[in-house]
Order: structure tokens, then C-alpha cells, then sequence
């Protein structure tokens, strides 16, 4: 676990310089947000989230992201916002499991006011 944790580390540090380089690529933003996560920066997940899907409107992996990002900090209305813009953005054939995984989250959901859980299993 301790490796892990220090590969993760790692992985962000190396993101961090590789944004500096381009800072206008969303897929290093999105990369960003998904180790952050890893990490248990929800905040800086939601930034790098954020950041990318400025950069890139239509960008389903990095919506996901953003929505776990806002569970972890206590947001869960907004993080289902975001699942089910994801599911409206997303066509059928991309991204299928993780399509399936935000379906049934949601129905399993419907009508909770709070609600939290991993997207990622």
C-alpha cells in the first residue's frame, strides 16, 4: 500500500511539470484530477476536473471525475447533476460499463438527498 501510495505521489508530481509544459492539453488536466483523487485531494481533484472540461466541453471520463471528486467533499447534489449530464453527453457506444455503473447508481439513488459512494470500483 505504501508503494502504491508513493507511485501515486509520484505520478502527481510528474502531472504537475508535465502541466506547467501544457498548460492547455485537457488530457493532463484530466490526469491530474484522476490522480488527486487517488491521492484523497478531492479539491484539487475538482480543479483539475474543472480545468479540463473548460478545455474540453465534452469530455465524459473527465465529467466522472469531477463527479466523484464532488462526492468525496460533500456535495452529493451536484455530483449527481453531474452523472446525469454525463449520461446526456455521452453516447451509448463509448464508455458502456461505466455508463452502465452511472445508471444503475442513479436509479438506485432516485429521490435520496445525500448519497455517497466511489464511482470507481
Amino acid at each position: 500500500m505504501v508503494a502504491a501510495r508513493g507511485k501515486w505521489e509520484e505520478a502527481g508530481d510528474e502531472l504537475a511539470r508535465l502541466a506547467e509544459l501544457a498548460p492547455r492539453h485537457p488530457q493532463v488536466r484530466f490526469a491530474l484530477a484522476f490522480v488527486a483523487l487517488r491521492r484523497g485531494q478531492g479539491q484539487l481533484a475538482l480543479r483539475a476536473a474543472d480545468d479540463a472540461l473548460a478545455l474540453r466541453h465534452r469530455f465524459p471520463e473527465a465529467r466522472l471525475v469531477r463527479a466523484e471528486a464532488l462526492l468525496r467533499i460533500g456535495r452529493p447534489g451536484e455530483a449527481r447533476q453531474e452523472l446525469v449530464r454525463f449520461l446526456r453527453e455521452t453516447p451509448a457506444e463509448m464508455l458502456a460499463s461505466e455508463r452502465a455503473r452511472v445508471e444503475r447508481l442513479l436509479e438506485l439513488r432516485q429521490g435520496e438527498d445525500t448519497w455517497t459512494t466511489q464511482l470507481r470500483d
